[in-house]
């Protein structure tokens, strides 16, 4: 990356400035910048700590995603577990699935604000320091989870299976959005400098923005 886009947020360019980032580069080129925007990856391009916390945002999400599934295991859950012969039952599960999505998707999306180096550009958040305050709240976090789901999966044997399965599940779902999402934004960018479209930059990067 050149060191215009180490400083400046790629997103926050102008059609102007995108063109001449942009050009002659492919569309596999455009896609990769589009999924690093959304954290779907962590990039060898990126700094030590930029990698470290990119990585943490990435653990972070995966252990919430299994924390939030594991408070939605109450007794009724369990009881229908037990209704069910503890075979997965999708359509009953699924509420609870799309429940904790939306939970875990305020929570990352707090984490990516407070850790993602694109929102800062003081020297502060780019420096060692903040990977160690990310580091020491993230370890804070897992500590508790840690905790909570060792307990509730020691009292409650059966619901294991069904945790791990209602956890890949929302991991997946949310994948599949950001990835469609960084598709579809990356298509539309790549036409757009290609054939000299702004609006159809703007709407790019409104698309991939949230």
């Amino acid at each position: 990356m050149n060191k215009i886009a180490e400083i400046k947020d790629i997103e926050n360019y102008n059609f102007d400035q995108a063109k001449e980032y942009y050009k002659n580069k492919s569309f596999i080129n455009i896609l990769m910048t589009c999924l690093e925007k959304r954290d779907l990856i962590v990039s060898f391009k990126d700094k030590n700590s930029i990698k470290v916390i990119r990585a943490l945002i990435l653990v972070l999400s995966l252990i919430n995603y299994f924390a939030v599934n594991t408070f939605f295991f109450s007794e009724k859950n369990i009881h229908q577990i037990y209704l069910d012969k503890n075979v997965y039952n999708f359509s009953y599960q699924f509420k609870y699935i799309i429940s904790s999505l939306f939970i875990s998707f305020i929570f990352v999306s707090f984490a990516k604000y407070f850790y993602s180096i694109r929102k800062y550009n003081c020297t502060f958040w780019n420096s060692k320091l903040m990977s160690i305050i990310a580091c020491a709240i993230s370890s804070a976090i897992f500590f508790f989870y840690w905790l909570y789901i060792g307990s509730v999966t020691s009292l409650y044997i059966n619901i294991k299976k069904h945790l791990i399965i209602n956890t890949i599940l929302c991991f997946l779902f949310v994948a599949i959005f950001d990835g469609l999402i960084s598709l579809t934004s990356a298509g539309l960018r790549y036409f757009a400098i290609n054939y000299d479209k702004k609006k159809m930059y703007e709407i790019s990067q409104f698309i991939n923005r949230y």
